[in-house]
């Protein structure tokens, strides 16, 4: 019987696993009529140089924790919460690459989704839609004044941000500037902002985006949620697609972030008024272009297991890609379900949830590299 790790934060005061409990619930539910055990465990448990860690497995339907080898399959769901964690997460991942474990997602291409701007360069490169960026290090005037000619917004972001944190605005309004950033609101000259950006932004870590020409609902911004995965063996394949539409007036879509997920028909009278096209032809475009990417990764870096994109519906760029991650969540499609009323629609989402989850497993088995 093949055996899974899976990387993980295990929360001291939350056992085992905090905010990712029912997502591990729903795993081991999944493997149990699978040929796969699965074992959690956290790099912060981990002690320098072993091959045992304490692990956590569920067994008669409860948890249960002991010391064992680490399996040699790997998932990695951890995510860095403080800076004393990123250090010890970067020594346990160098080990298990040292000592030749097999990962669902290889390092290098999870290195390439978190830096936002290399993912847009490889996209770019390979002719895919995206938006350009910039290094703060290496603006000039001239950039920033055609990013204000496109579009009155640009965007500070950090390189490996994510659930839109850190992120901050510029926005251009009758001739005045306005920089939003953690709660502050700045009016600044546009003679004053290069100086500024450079002067208070990592000019290594950040990197200014123009605001993509996008359409709104109801004066809410939003975009697609795409999961791409794969059975094993170069079987990539579109789980499902999910709309995330952000609170009112504000420029972030996530759902953590007070964002509401709904089906991609809900935006349907707005793409056949925005872009002349029903959402079943805009499906399938997304499909494809996500797909064409799953392409150009998988022959850079083998094997991977899934991908989430979020998609950006432009007015005059079409479908464009905004970023690509390397652990999606889940929740999206359970967060649609619970507001639906229709029993076969809501049954439908509980499942996307539920195969999404069993993948993973799949990959890990019928993988014939690991």
């Amino acid at each position: 019987m093949k055996e899974l790790g899976i990387i993980a934060r295990v929360e001291k005061n939350h056992f085992p696993f905090g905010k990712q409990r029912f997502y591990f619930d729903d795993m081991f539910s999944e493997s149990e009529s699978l040929e796969i055990k699965i074992f959690i465990f956290s790099p912060l448990d981990w002690v320098f140089n072993e091959k045992k860690i304490k692990v956590y497995f569920k067994e008669n339907n409860l948890w249960k924790s002991s010391i064992r080898e680490i399996p040699k399959i790997i998932y990695d769901r951890f995510t860095v919460k403080e800076k004393s964690d990123i250090e010890k997460i970067k020594n346990f991942r160098a080990f298990l690459i040292k000592k030749n474990f097999h990962f669902t997602i290889k390092y290098e291409m999870i290195n390439l989704l978190k830096n936002k701007l290399d993912f847009h360069n490889f996209l770019s490169k390979n002719n895919l839609p995206t938006l350009k960026g910039h290094l703060i290090k290496n603006i000039n005037e001239k950039i920033l004044e055609n990013y204000f000619n496109y579009n009155k917004t640009i965007y500070i972001k950090p390189l490996n941000g994510s659930r839109g944190r850190n992120i901050a605005i510029i926005k251009k309004e009758n001739n005045k500037y306005n920089l939003f950033f953690d709660s502050k609101k700045i009016l600044m000259k546009r003679k004053e902002i290069l100086f500024y950006l450079k002067s208070n932004f990592d000019k290594d870590l950040f990197f200014i985006q123009v605001k993509a020409k996008t359409f709104e609902f109801s004066n809410s911004p939003f975009d697609i949620r795409v999961l791409i995965q794969n059975r094993g063996n170069n079987n990539y394949f579109l789980t499902g697609m999910a709309v995330r539409k952000g609170k009112k007036n504000h420029w972030i879509s996530n759902l953590d972030a007070g964002g509401k997920a709904l089906r991609l028909e809900e935006i349907d009278f707005l793409v056949k008024k925005g872009m002349n096209k029903n959402i079943n032809f805009i499906r399938k475009e997304i499909e494809n272009i996500c797909l064409k990417t799953c392409e150009l990764l998988h022959s850079k870096y083998g094997d991977f297991s899934e991908i989430a994109f979020d998609i950006l519906l432009t007015k005059d760029l079409g479908i464009i890609i905004l970023e690509g991650n390397s652990k999606p969540a889940r929740w999206i499609f359970n967060s649609i379900a619970f507001h639906l009323k229709d029993e076969i629609l809501k049954e439908k989402y509980f499942n996307l949830r539920k195969k999404s989850v069993r993948l993973p497993l799949f990959f890990a088995m019928n993988n014939k590299f690991l």
